[in-house]
This record gives C-alpha cells, sequence and structure tokens, in this order.
C-alpha cells in the first residue's frame, strides 16, 4: 500500500487497525506482537506486507516509498543482546531501524483471528463447517447496559457513559437508544428519594436508556452513571450479548467435500498453495474427511 507523503495517517493508527482485527490478546503468552520497532505517532507514507524482516524486504520498502513493514514472524523473538550487522535477523532489523522503517509484527494473533491466516488456509483447502480447535474468549466481548433515569439526568447520565467507554461500535462513538416509559417505586423508612416520599407508591416519567459496553469498561461506566444520576439507587442492568461473528481460536477444523487420502490431499494442496513441498506426520494412505 502505498499513500500520499501528505496523509494524516499515523504508525498508531495502521496498529490500531491490525489490532482490531486480530487483538493482540489472541496471541500466545510467549509471543511477540505488535510494534516491534518504530515511532507511533510518525506520519506513513506507505506500506509493507511480507512474511519475514528481511534485509531485501528493507530494500524494496524503501524503494516503494514504505516506511512501514507488517510482518508475520516478530523479528524480536527472544531477548536480544546485540544487534548485529553480520548476523543476517539482527542485520535486517538493524538496516530497518537506520532507514527510519516501522516494523509491526500479526504473528499468533493473526493466527487465531477470525479471518485471520488459519481461515484462509481453511478456505483454500476447500473446508466446510470451518470452526476453531481450541476457541478464545473475545477480548473485546460487550454487554448490553440499560440505565433507567428521569429526563432531567438524562443528557449528564448519556455522556458520564460514553465518557467512561460505552457506545463504540466499530467505527461509530456514542452510540445508545432510547424510549420512554413509566417506573413505579415505593421508598423505605430509610429511603431518601429524589422525586416523591418515602413510604408512599410513586410513578415517574423516565427513560430507558440502552448502550453497548466493552466488557473491560463496564465497572467504569457503572461508576461513572452512578455519580451522574440523580437517584439515591440507580436501577442498571446488564445484559450479555451473543457473538455473530466467526469465532476466534488457535487451529482449525473442517470437512472435506469428498473422503479422501493423506498422500491426494497433500497433492491437490501443493498448487493451491504453490508449494513443491509438505511435511506429513502420520501415514499417507490414510483416509480423511
Amino acid at each position: 500500500m502505498k499513500q500520499s507523503k501528505k496523509t494524516n495517517t499515523t504508525v498508531a493508527d495502521v496498529l490500531a487497525a491490525c489490532h482490531r482485527w486480530a487483538p493482540p490478546e489472541l496471541a500466545w503468552e510467549k509471543d511477540n506482537v505488535g510494534l516491534i520497532a518504530g515511532d507511533p505517532a510518525a506520519a506513513v507514507t506507505g506500506v509493507l506486507l511480507s512474511c519475514d524482516l528481511s534485509t531485501p524486504v528493507v530494500v524494496e520498502a524503501a524503494k516503494r516509498e514504505a516506511n512501514v513493514v507488517i510482518v508475520h514472524h516478530p523479528p524480536i523473538f527472544t531477548p536480544v543482546k546485540s544487534l548485529r550487522a553480520d548476523a543476517p535477523r539482527q542485520a535486517a532489523l538493524l538496516a530497518a531501524i537506520r532507514g527510519g522503517l516501522h516494523v509491526i509484527a500479526m504473528h499468533t494473533n493473526y493466527d487465531a483471528a477470525a479471518e485471520g491466516v488459519n481461515d484462509v488456509l481453511a478456505a483454500l483447502v476447500g473446508l466446510t463447517d470451518v470452526r476453531p480447535l481450541c476457541p478464545l474468549a473475545d477480548p473485546a466481548k460487550q454487554v448490553m447496559l440499560v440505565v433507567f433515569t428521569p429526563a432531567t439526568d438524562l443528557s449528564a447520565v448519556q455522556r458520564a457513559a460514553f465518557a467512561a467507554g460505552a457506545g463504540q461500535i466499530g467505527e461509530y462513538a456514542d452510540c445508545g437508544f432510547r424510549v420512554a416509559g413509566v417506573g413505579s417505586f415505593r421508598g423505605s423508612e430509610r429511603s431518601n428519594p429524589t422525586i416523591g416520599q418515602r413510604g408512599r407508591l410513586e410513578e415517574v416519567d423516565e427513560w430507558r436508556l440502552e448502550m453497548i459496553v466493552p466488557e473491560a469498561d463496564l465497572a467504569a461506566v457503572l461508576a461513572a452513571v452512578r455519580k451522574a444520576h440523580s437517584y439515591e439507587e440507580p436501577v442498571m442492568d446488564v445484559y450479555p450479548t451473543i457473538a455473530t461473528e466467526r469465532p476466534h481460536g488457535i487451529v482449525r477444523l473442517g470437512r472435506l467435500a469428498r473422503p479422501t487420502t493423506v498422500a491426494a490431499l497433500v497433492e491437490r494442496i501443493k498448487p493451491t498453495l504453490k508449494v513443491e513441498t509438505i511435511g506429513v506426520i502420520g501415514p499417507r494412505r490414510r483416509r480423511v474427511k
């Protein structure tokens, strides 16, 4: 991808886009993904994609005026004790840093992500009914928060919830829904109702406000709503949501259209992936479906 040198896109923007697709929380705990080298605030002139970072890749990026390289395999995986020009892997990273390249790695998070490497490979092989072998919880899991509030509190409660992280749906912020209704309550003798009197049945015109909230931000949003709400005991309901997208997870299981042998499957995969050899563990004559 090549962009105008006057772009307002930053390295942080590219990294955020990568992580929206393949969140770093999906990566193996010992993996090293994200921005490996570079400046998040730097402007982006272009992006080059590669499986690995190598000296030819660095040269190609410079030729194409791309200052961001997104690789699959992290160039730094274990602690680095030195950066030497006479060591192939270190030389590539050293050249990237010298050339002002910003290096982003998407490794096992990209493997595990829905529509990531494993799903692409499953589709190329022709699998159906594809699902992860080890499903992973979506780090961006959301819940639905419902708040009941009088009209006088509506704007303040809504603003506080949005500021704390509620109402974000994709590229849209401050998303919410509200509908008018009537709420009732009877406070005890120890209560201190904002509206009406204790011990008496009260009916109040209220708004039902609904907002999506990331599960990780729920505690902060609830605290913000309580602070902005005038009721002594604000009524808030939290509902789990059901994921409608394909799940994340490591490895894919699926079915072939027709049973075949391991050997025949290997020969079919070779031209699809444009490779000459494929490693096989187990009997080649075994039938698979």
